[in-house]
């Protein structure tokens, strides 16, 4: 059964860099590149500094040769802060970890829900999950949209901002869904829905779907930089973090056809319908922004442009130096590029930027825009 508790568990997903990290706690990842290894390797998630391998319907922690207890194949894994769900071949998810009251990491946060085992949640016909920070979206077979987690900010859209302590209905006749932790985004059937922080402000009632728009056949939704994407097979729409939710063309054509998105810290992965997935990497930078009367500073990450990593693969993933692409016939790994390669990636994406120059002492990107 699962147990409510006080107790914390360690620190959340380790920052996978690529470029930067490649600490002992990389390394068993190079032992998944045989030949044999890779063809029987399905999937790949870092959780809680270790590696997490789907292999022929079962999961591995690191090196390990003992499955996780988990008595139906599994075919999909995912993690939030610190939670992992898996989703089996039998339509059922099974949660690990913990789930706090909110979804900031913050000293004064409570851990609500917690398992320490992978223990099956007592729903069935799961067809597709999602996750957030401390956020789970589950859709059924019967297209129902069933939600559990932190709710603080109304982004479960229950109407209320109580922590959802089991999976609870929200909505009915939805294809996808996806949560930024402040905000979520539902597309059903008769349309496209928002709920959360940015969305319900100036609403009588916190944590309400409000419906924004019509959605489009095959259309998806996810998360990019808190911006929500919802690409179609030539077009689509863009929901802005920070702002009312108010649909806007999707005019980029790096993300049309996109099914789905994956980011980890330094590299994003994105996934198109005819199997291609194509990646990007930041670097840190920091810099200002400004004019002759007001600067602003900034830091972030600084991103290259989109290119092709590899066909024939409906997910990817990163563990230290190493890119994998998972397909029909298996993993295919990818060496990550040099230091060397990757600024002058994220030089040529943004040399419109005139005052940008790598700092090689400090490891980092400065610049100084003014207009």
């Amino acid at each position: 059964m699962f147990k409510q508790t006080a107790a914390s568990l360690l620190t959340g997903l380790l920052l996978l860099t690529g470029c930067i990290d490649t600490s002992a706690a990389h390394a068993p990842v190079t032992l998944l590149q045989s030949k044999n290894v890779l063809a029987s390797l399905q999937a790949m998630e870092v959780w809680k500094g270790k590696t997490y391998s789907l292999k022929n319907g079962k999961v591995y922690a690191r090196t390990s040769t003992i499955p996780l207890s988990i008595p139906a194949k599994v075919t999909r894994m995912a993690g939030g802060d610190e939670f992992m769900v898996f989703q089996t071949e039998d339509k059922r998810v099974f949660f690990m970890g913990v789930l706090y009251d909110s979804y900031f990491a913050y000293a004064g946060r409570k851990p609500k829900f917690s398992s320490m085992k992978p223990t099956a949640f007592p729903l069935k016909g799961i067809e597709k999950m999602f996750v957030g920070r401390n956020e789970l979206f589950m859709i059924t077979t019967n297209k129902d949209l069933y939600v559990m987690g932190a709710n603080d900010l109304g982004q479960l859209g229950l109407s209320d901002t109580r922590f959802a302590a089991r999976p609870t209905k929200v909505l009915g006749g939805v294809r996808e869904a996806a949560t930024n932790s402040n905000d979520s985004v539902v597309v059903a059937e008769d349309g496209i829905y928002v709920t959360g922080s940015n969305v319900n402000f100036d609403e009588p009632v916190r944590g309400v779907f409000r419906k924004v728009g019509p959605s489009e056949k095959d259309q998806r939704v996810f998360t990019v930089d808190y911006s929500f994407y919802l690409p179609t097979a030539t077009g689509g729409s863009i929901i802005g973090w920070g702002g009312p939710a108010n649909l806007r063309p999707l005019t980029d054509p790096a993300y049309h056809n996109a099914v789905a998105f994956k980011h980890t810290p330094y590299t994003d992965f994105l996934i198109k319908a005819n199997g291609e997935v194509w990646v990007r990497y930041g670097y840190k930078a920091v810099g200002q922004y400004g004019n002759d009367t007001k600067v602003w500073p900034w830091e972030g990450l600084l991103y290259s442009g989109y290119e092709l990593l590899g066909t024939g693969a409906h997910d990817a993933s990163i563990a230290g130096t190493t890119m994998y692409l998972f397909g029909g016939k298996g993993a295919t790994a990818k060496p990550y590029p040099s230091r060397q390669a990757l600024i002058d990636k994220v030089k040529q994406n943004n040399k419109h930027m005139k005052s940008l120059v790598f700092d090689a002492k400090r490891g980092i990107f400065t610049f100084h825009e003014l207009q």
